[in-house]
């Protein structure tokens, strides 16, 4: 089965075909989103204290230092546009 889309003809059972991952932030990147760089510290920060409170018999000790990348996931998104 084809799918027909803007750039050909997709084969349905194509690797990869529903997924993707997504650079969202990177260190070095010139233009920074505040909001979304504060999220990411904070979900980093979330994160190592649920690992930490997981980890309570060992003496292993984890701490979020800087965010230097961020990457999304995406799977079997669908963008739809609707004429009005």
């Amino acid at each position: 089965m084809c799918v027909i889309m803007f750039f050909g003809c997709i084969l349905v059972d194509t690797p990869g075909y529903n997924s993707y991952w997504q650079s969202e932030y990177h260190h070095e990147d010139v233009k920074v989103d505040d909001e979304m760089l504060t999220f990411y510290q904070t979900f980093s920060r979330l994160g190592v204290a649920q690992i930490q409170e997981s980890l309570k018999s060992t003496s292993c000790q984890f701490q979020a230092l800087d965010v230097i990348e961020a990457h999304v996931y995406n799977h079997a998104d669908s963008f739809q546009v609707r004429d009005i």
